[in-house]
């Protein structure tokens, strides 16, 4: 589908810029590829990462929310929504969420947990 194909080229441009800390640039590219598909968790993910470097938190969240729903299983968007919401002082929900991103694999969450979580009760 002709569609799919303009929201990956969309997407892997904004991931482009997205590296290249060009962030302004990123968000119009996964704005773009998520007006034409809006089931990618993936442009999600990633748009929440650069409002996230353009510290815009609540947005970020809203998105790594909106990732979680279409990919419940995806450890980078729990990591990234934990950090975001402990650096917004909700530090329960984002230790939950780094837990849960440990417990799913992900490469940074148990180190990240120990460091911010550990005198932190989490209960799921």
């Amino acid at each position: 589908c002709q569609q799919r194909q303009d929201a990956e080229t969309l997407f892997q441009t904004g991931v482009i810029e997205f590296e290249n800390e060009e962030y302004e640039r990123a968000l119009k590219f996964f704005n773009r590829s998520l007006n034409e598909r809006q089931d990618d968790p993936r442009a999600y993910y990633y748009r929440g990462m650069t409002k996230y470097k353009m510290g815009r938190l609540r947005e970020a969240i809203e998105d790594f929310d909106k990732a979680l729903t279409l990919d419940a299983g995806d450890a980078d968007s729990y990591f990234a929504r934990g950090v975001a919401r402990y650096r917004l002082g909700d530090v329960d929900a984002g230790c939950k969420d780094v837990e849960r991103a440990m417990k799913k694999g992900h490469a940074e969450a148990a180190q990240a947990y120990h460091t911010i979580c550990q005198d932190t009760a989490v209960v799921q």
